[in-house]
Protein backbone atom coordinates (compact mmCIF):
# COMPACT_ATOMS: atom_id res chain seq x y z
CA UNK A 1 0.00 0.00 0.00
CA UNK A 2 1.23 3.37 -1.12
CA UNK A 3 4.55 4.13 -2.25
CA UNK A 4 7.79 6.00 -1.16
CA UNK A 5 8.10 9.53 -2.22
CA UNK A 6 10.07 9.82 -5.41
CA UNK A 7 11.05 13.72 -4.88
CA UNK A 8 11.86 14.55 -8.34
CA UNK A 9 9.45 12.60 -9.97
CA UNK A 10 6.57 13.99 -7.35
CA UNK A 11 7.67 17.17 -5.94
CA UNK A 12 5.16 19.62 -8.24
CA UNK A 13 2.30 16.98 -7.82
CA UNK A 14 3.03 17.22 -3.83
CA UNK A 15 3.16 20.88 -3.99
CA UNK A 16 -0.61 20.75 -5.79
CA UNK A 17 -1.60 18.55 -3.91
CA UNK A 18 -1.13 20.27 -0.67
CA UNK A 19 -2.31 23.42 -1.59
CA UNK A 20 -5.62 21.87 -2.49
CA UNK A 21 -6.15 19.98 0.83
CA UNK A 22 -5.11 22.89 3.19
CA UNK A 23 -7.56 25.38 1.01
CA UNK A 24 -9.94 26.18 3.59
CA UNK A 25 -7.08 26.34 6.61
CA UNK A 26 -6.06 29.41 7.96
CA UNK A 27 -2.38 28.87 9.36
CA UNK A 28 -1.23 26.21 7.34
CA UNK A 29 2.00 27.72 5.99
CA UNK A 30 2.30 28.94 2.47
CA UNK A 31 4.93 26.22 0.71
CA UNK A 32 6.06 27.56 -2.46
CA UNK A 33 8.49 25.35 -4.22
CA UNK A 34 11.33 26.91 -3.24
CA UNK A 35 10.52 26.45 0.77
CA UNK A 36 9.64 22.55 -0.32
CA UNK A 37 13.63 22.48 -2.18
CA UNK A 38 15.29 24.19 0.76
CA UNK A 39 17.90 22.62 3.28
CA UNK A 40 15.72 23.33 6.18
CA UNK A 41 12.30 21.78 4.89
CA UNK A 42 15.14 18.40 5.00
CA UNK A 43 15.88 19.04 8.72
CA UNK A 44 12.39 19.56 9.60
CA UNK A 45 11.36 15.95 7.88
CA UNK A 46 8.95 17.90 6.27
CA UNK A 47 8.70 14.92 3.49
CA UNK A 48 6.00 12.26 3.49
CA UNK A 49 7.03 8.07 4.34
CA UNK A 50 4.42 7.22 2.09
CA UNK A 51 2.24 8.61 -1.47
CA UNK A 52 -0.81 6.95 -2.83
CA UNK A 53 -1.60 7.32 -6.15
CA UNK A 54 -4.66 6.77 -8.53
CA UNK A 55 -4.87 6.20 -12.37
CA UNK A 56 -1.15 7.65 -12.21
CA UNK A 57 -2.11 10.45 -10.03
CA UNK A 58 -1.03 11.33 -6.98
CA UNK A 59 -3.66 11.99 -4.70
CA UNK A 60 -2.08 11.71 -0.81
CA UNK A 61 0.49 11.63 1.14
CA UNK A 62 1.07 10.83 5.00
CA UNK A 63 4.06 11.92 6.69
CA UNK A 64 4.45 10.47 9.72
CA UNK A 65 7.12 8.95 12.67
CA UNK A 66 7.85 6.08 14.81
CA UNK A 67 7.95 7.34 18.94
CA UNK A 68 8.58 4.66 21.15
CA UNK A 69 5.32 4.23 22.05
CA UNK A 70 3.00 5.69 19.35
CA UNK A 71 2.79 6.33 15.72
CA UNK A 72 3.08 10.24 15.37
CA UNK A 73 1.26 11.82 12.62
CA UNK A 74 3.26 14.42 11.65
CA UNK A 75 0.75 15.32 8.45
CA UNK A 76 -1.91 14.11 6.24
CA UNK A 77 -3.22 15.18 3.23
CA UNK A 78 -5.26 13.71 0.21
CA UNK A 79 -7.33 15.48 -2.84
CA UNK A 80 -9.98 16.98 -1.09
CA UNK A 81 -13.53 14.96 -0.88
CA UNK A 82 -11.62 11.72 -2.10
CA UNK A 83 -12.92 9.08 0.30
CA UNK A 84 -10.84 6.16 -1.49
CA UNK A 85 -7.62 7.93 -0.42
CA UNK A 86 -8.46 8.79 2.82
CA UNK A 87 -9.11 5.21 3.30
CA UNK A 88 -6.33 4.08 2.16
CA UNK A 89 -3.79 6.13 4.03
CA UNK A 90 -5.89 4.84 7.57
CA UNK A 91 -4.90 1.45 6.32
CA UNK A 92 -1.05 2.12 5.73
CA UNK A 93 -0.64 4.30 9.17
CA UNK A 94 -2.76 1.24 10.48
CA UNK A 95 -0.31 -1.76 9.12
CA UNK A 96 2.61 0.56 9.84
CA UNK A 97 0.93 0.59 13.60
CA UNK A 98 0.74 -3.48 13.71
CA UNK A 99 4.25 -4.36 11.93
CA UNK A 100 6.23 -1.93 14.54
CA UNK A 101 3.43 -3.68 17.61
CA UNK A 102 2.37 -0.19 18.08
CA UNK A 103 -1.26 0.44 20.32
CA UNK A 104 -1.18 4.22 19.60
CA UNK A 105 -1.56 6.39 16.63
CA UNK A 106 -1.32 10.05 17.93
CA UNK A 107 -0.73 12.92 16.03
CA UNK A 108 -1.77 16.71 15.13
CA UNK A 109 -4.70 16.83 12.90
CA UNK A 110 -7.33 19.08 12.14
CA UNK A 111 -10.37 18.13 14.53
CA UNK A 112 -12.52 17.60 11.41
CA UNK A 113 -10.25 15.74 9.50
CA UNK A 114 -11.79 12.55 7.70
CA UNK A 115 -8.91 10.32 8.52
CA UNK A 116 -9.42 10.89 11.82
CA UNK A 117 -13.12 9.11 11.82
CA UNK A 118 -11.64 6.48 8.95
CA UNK A 119 -9.27 5.30 11.61
CA UNK A 120 -11.86 5.26 14.33
CA UNK A 121 -14.04 3.16 12.22
CA UNK A 122 -11.37 0.54 10.94
CA UNK A 123 -9.80 0.43 14.47
CA UNK A 124 -12.78 0.41 16.45
CA UNK A 125 -11.20 2.99 18.71
CA UNK A 126 -12.70 6.22 20.48
CA UNK A 127 -9.82 9.54 20.21
CA UNK A 128 -8.44 11.65 22.29
CA UNK A 129 -8.04 15.17 22.37
CA UNK A 130 -5.43 17.43 23.28
CA UNK A 131 -4.48 20.87 22.63
CA UNK A 132 -1.45 22.71 22.23
CA UNK A 133 -0.20 26.53 22.12
CA UNK A 134 3.39 26.64 19.92
CA UNK A 135 2.58 29.15 18.13
CA UNK A 136 3.95 32.66 17.16
CA UNK A 137 2.70 34.79 14.47
CA UNK A 138 4.17 38.32 13.69
CA UNK A 139 2.57 40.87 11.49
CA UNK A 140 6.08 42.98 10.38
CA UNK A 141 3.36 46.02 8.93
CA UNK A 142 0.53 46.65 11.01
CA UNK A 143 -1.05 49.77 9.07
CA UNK A 144 -0.55 47.97 5.78
CA UNK A 145 -1.96 44.76 6.36
CA UNK A 146 -4.81 46.24 8.28
CA UNK A 147 -4.99 48.80 5.22
CA UNK A 148 -4.92 45.75 2.73
CA UNK A 149 -7.70 44.62 4.15
CA UNK A 150 -10.03 47.24 4.34
CA UNK A 151 -9.97 46.62 8.71
CA UNK A 152 -9.57 50.34 9.77
CA UNK A 153 -12.74 51.57 7.95
CA UNK A 154 -14.66 48.58 9.30
CA UNK A 155 -16.98 48.53 12.20
CA UNK A 156 -15.70 46.66 14.97
CA UNK A 157 -12.26 46.03 13.36
CA UNK A 158 -9.70 45.73 15.44
CA UNK A 159 -7.49 48.26 16.88
CA UNK A 160 -4.25 45.74 18.26
CA UNK A 161 -2.50 42.85 16.33
CA UNK A 162 -3.37 40.47 19.56
CA UNK A 163 -7.39 41.20 18.85
CA UNK A 164 -6.16 40.51 14.85
CA UNK A 165 -4.73 37.18 15.38
CA UNK A 166 -7.60 36.13 17.47
CA UNK A 167 -10.41 37.03 15.60
CA UNK A 168 -9.00 35.63 12.46
CA UNK A 169 -7.95 32.45 13.44
CA UNK A 170 -10.68 31.19 15.26
CA UNK A 171 -13.45 29.30 13.56
CA UNK A 172 -16.20 31.52 11.49
CA UNK A 173 -19.58 31.95 13.59
CA UNK A 174 -22.88 33.90 14.10
CA UNK A 175 -20.24 36.63 15.73
CA UNK A 176 -17.55 36.71 12.95
CA UNK A 177 -16.28 40.28 12.89
CA UNK A 178 -17.80 42.19 9.94
CA UNK A 179 -14.03 43.19 8.68
CA UNK A 180 -13.75 39.67 8.52
CA UNK A 181 -16.22 39.13 5.85
CA UNK A 182 -14.01 39.66 2.94
CA UNK A 183 -12.09 36.77 3.58
CA UNK A 184 -12.71 33.38 1.78
CA UNK A 185 -14.18 30.88 4.59
CA UNK A 186 -11.90 29.04 6.47
CA UNK A 187 -12.38 25.92 8.87
CA UNK A 188 -10.33 27.79 11.56
CA UNK A 189 -6.88 27.84 12.74
CA UNK A 190 -4.28 24.96 12.00
CA UNK A 191 -0.77 24.57 11.39
CA UNK A 192 0.94 21.41 10.28
CA UNK A 193 4.02 19.44 13.03
CA UNK A 194 6.36 19.84 10.32
CA UNK A 195 6.23 24.02 10.00
CA UNK A 196 7.03 24.38 13.77
CA UNK A 197 9.98 25.68 14.34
Amino acid sequence: MGRNLDLERDLSSLIALYDAANADLSGTEIRTEAYWQSGPSRYRDLFPNKVIEQNGQLVGYLNYAVDTNALEVREACFAPGNSQACNELALILLAEARQKGLQTIKGSLPIDHPLIERLCELSDAHPHWDQHEKTMVKVLNWPNLTAKLGVQAAPGSPGDESRFWNELFNPASESTPTWLSKLPPARGFFYWEPDVF
